[in-house]
């Protein structure tokens, strides 16, 4: 009933990644595998019926083992990796210690195929999958000591070499399924580095052409404008977007922190369009990433623009919380507004802002009304 794609690779602690799928293929083996073994336990429960002293018993336990496996398909099925959870493993050791001891107390002995012979092998494979080869070797080995159990039960009793046996045969199969997961997981985390590792060079190679390019073309016009012009307006304006592309050129330390971020921008709005801006962020957002933070900085600077090009606002409320796992930013203005159903979007809202939220997996909304104002939500994922 385990996943392997929320466990430990390495007997530790702590989420873990699924580079290039593999965890999710993995969990899907193990489906299969318990499906299978289910499947052929109750052939064997047919064919050696007449070997069952107890019947009733037999079909609660095969009963059991069928919950167990529907149940794990079915939360497969719905979110990957959410039956990787420490009491379902648990939950199909038991239930696959209870076939190995109902084994020796519902058969009379003189069946031919045991009837918790395959079935309970899953636990071990799922522990190994989901904790590591440690666990996986060391829930075999108990799978292994419960067969000898049934004679505490009343039953016949087994002797101490099909025990060790059992317990050399699980513990090998979850031992070394567990070490193999490992193994492969390290390989595609590894491939996936590389990968990472090739993309980033090949930017920082087109960067390094556009640079070239550009130092060659805008940015010494930028520079002339600077010497040239008798407006100190359009001065400081080229000198603030020649200190913005050289920063995004030639590289700056990625921001850290989306509040500063965002009131950076709200004072250079203030200075350079005189509409008063407002950051509000009532919580710690804690950590967020540089990718995040970049986005959305660039589409709230748009909705800003915007705010006051086309609705020719006065105030402009920015407000910041936390929502999930990820940020909602909400840019508010008291501008003339506009009937959203009748407008499309312009350039900027479709590739500054929609495009921007789109690359980090958020979504936008606009809500405006004719003489009310705007506002732009944003989410990110």
């Amino acid at each position: 009933m385990g996943s392997p794609t929320t466990g430990r690779a390495d007997g530790g602690t702590g989420d873990r990644a699924d580079p290039a799928g593999l965890d999710h293929g993995l969990e899907v083996g193990i489906i299969l595998f318990r499906w299978t073994a289910w499947v052929w336990m109750v052939v064997v429960a047919v064919i050696e019926r007449d070997h069952l002293t107890h019947p009733l018993p037999a079909a609660l336990l095969i009963g059991a083992a069928l919950a167990v496996t529907f149940t794990a398909s079915v939360m497969r099925a719905h979110r990957p990796g959410s039956s990787a959870q420490p009491v379902a493993v648990v939950i199909e050791l038991f239930v696959g210690a209870g076939l190995l001891i109902g084994s020796s107390l519902f058969q009379d002995g003189e069946q031919s195929q045991s009837l918790g012979s395959a079935w309970p092998l899953v636990g071990p494979l799922t522990a190994g999958l989901v904790f590591g080869p440690r666990v996986g070797l060391g829930a075999g080995l108990s799978l292994g000591v419960a067969r000898g159990l049934s004679g505490f039960f009343g039953g016949p009793g087994v002797s101490w070499v099909s025990v060790l046996s059992s317990a050399v045969l699980y513990g090998f199969a979850g031992g070394v399924w567990g070490w193999v997961a490992a193994r492969l997981r390290r390989s595609a985390a590894s491939a996936a580095l590389l990968a990472d590792v090739e993309s980033s060079l090949a930017v920082a190679r087109e960067r390094e052409n556009v640079a070239r390019t550009l130092h060659d073309g805008v940015l010494q016009t930028l520079a002339v404008v600077q010497r040239r012009s008798t407006d100190p307006e359009l001065a400081a304006l080229a000198r603030q977007q020649e200190l913005e592309l050289r920063a995004y050129l030639f590289g700056t330390e990625p921001a850290t922190d989306l509040v500063a971020s965002l009131r950076e921008v709200a004072v250079r709005h203030e200075a350079l369009s005189g509409t008063r801006v407002a950051v509000v962020c009532p919580d710690d957002l804690g950590h967020l990433g540089a990718e995040l933070i970049g986005a959305m900085r660039g589409a709230v600077t748009e909705a800003l623009n915007n705010a006051a090009k086309h609705g020719r606002a006065a105030n402009v409320t920015v407000f910041v919380e936390r929502a999930g796992d990820g940020v909602f930013v909400s840019v508010k203005d008291d501008g003339v507004g506009f009937a959203t159903g009748d407008t499309d979007d312009g350039v900027g809202l479709a590739r500054s802002i929609r495009a921007r939220m789109r690359e980090i997996g958020g979504r936008v909304e606009v809500e405006s009304t004719p003489g009310s104002g705007a506002e732009v939500r944003l989410w990110s994922r």
